[in-house]
């Protein structure tokens, strides 16, 4: 099992995230607590999933027994809390390798297809990952890569 890191500051100097933006390599470094406290706030952009209720954790794998989390909760299909970590009790954990999280948030690869090629990995509640899965076709759910994805690049810079 993949313990979240509680300081969520990496110990190397950073960890790249290919493909976060366009072709290059962006390091999510430095201060990924930051990084996750930002993201974790970003979930009002996330747009509603019909018939979702629960909380859905967003893991990060950054090396062997270590990532960045954010989350939201959704209550009757709209996001309606968020922060950074894995709150106990999740009812789906989505989970992705730095590499491939690079990629989902700049939009080159789609959620869905990272899940049906078993890069998005989910664990938990199969009817929230459905409604997750279907809300990323919605555009506010491009509005929250977008804002994501910055705040990988913000980190690059710090």
């Amino acid at each position: 099992m993949v313990e979240p890191d509680a300081s969520a500051t990496p110990r190397a100097p950073h960890t790249a995230v290919p493909g976060a933006h366009g072709a290059g390599s962006t390091p999510v470094g430095g201060d990924l607590a930051g990084w996750a406290d930002e993201a974790g706030r970003c979930y009002p952009l996330l747009p509603d999933a019909p018939g979702a209720n629960g909380t859905v954790t967003f893991a990060v794998a950054l090396a062997p027994r270590r990532e960045a989390s954010i989350f939201w909760t959704y209550r009757d299909g709209k996001p309606c809390e968020g922060g950074a970590g894995s709150p106990p009790g999740s009812d789906l954990t989505l989970s992705v390798d730095a590499s491939d999280a690079g990629k989902i948030f700049s939009g080159l690869l789609q959620p869905s297809v990272a899940f049906m090629r078993g890069r998005l990995k989910a664990s938990g509640d199969d009817a929230l990952t459905l409604a997750f899965l279907r809300s990323t076709v919605d555009p506010g759910f491009s509005r929250w890569l977008r804002k994501v994805g910055e705040l990988v690049s913000v980190e690059r810079s710090a």
